[in-house]
């Protein structure tokens, strides 16, 4: 069977398993195109024609599930980056860090990833391109990490602020009640 005849013979069957897995038009004709696109580069070799049916119906599952987990990689990482955009300034932390005698006690409560980010960056004074050589990850991923434990340290720190707040009024207002 030559390209044209397989791509007409399944042309049906990829778009609407497409459209019904994806929900979207433009989604389905992406995801036929690639599903063709993979059986011309691949040149499978089919034994019967159920094989070849199954073929195309897990390629065109497999696609579709594929452009779903990119875009929702995508979304994911314009939500981090909007959030790196509202970071906190290595000057801030450093501050806050100043501010408390607990430093050790706060990094404990902290990732693995991100106590060591914060360690090499803060403590052994790497820059993020060094500390990105070092544990074998990208600068990006880096910063990312830095952004993310700054921030998880800064709301730990803000807890322990509440609670010591709430602490020193119930102290107060029971010392109140003794008198």
């Amino acid at each position: 069977m030559t390209i044209d005849e397989t791509v007409n013979k399944y042309s049906d069957l990829v778009y609407v398993l497409a459209k019904a897995r994806t929900k979207q038009l433009a989604d389905a004709d992406d995801v036929y195109q690639d599903v063709f696109c993979r059986y011309i580069e691949k040149k499978p070799k089919f034994k019967d024609e159920t094989h070849a049916q199954a073929w195309f119906i897990r390629v065109t599952i497999n696609t579709a599930k594929n452009m779903y987990r990119r875009f929702e990689f995508l979304k994911r990482a314009d939500v981090e980056d909007s959030d790196l955009e509202n970071r906190i300034s290595d000057e801030d932390f450093l501050r806050r860090v100043d501010e408390r005698t607990d430093f050790e006690a706060m990094l404990g409560k902290l990732s693995e990833d991100h106590r060591t980010v914060l360690l090499m960056r803060f403590y052994f004074g790497y820059s993020v391109k060094e500390t990105a050589q070092v544990l074998d990850k990208t600068e990006d991923s880096v910063k990312g990490l830095l952004a993310r434990a700054k921030k998880q340290y800064a709301e730990y720190v803000e807890r322990e602020k509440k609670t010591e707040k709430t602490e020193k009024v119930t102290a107060v207002k029971g010392d109140d009640q003794h008198d």
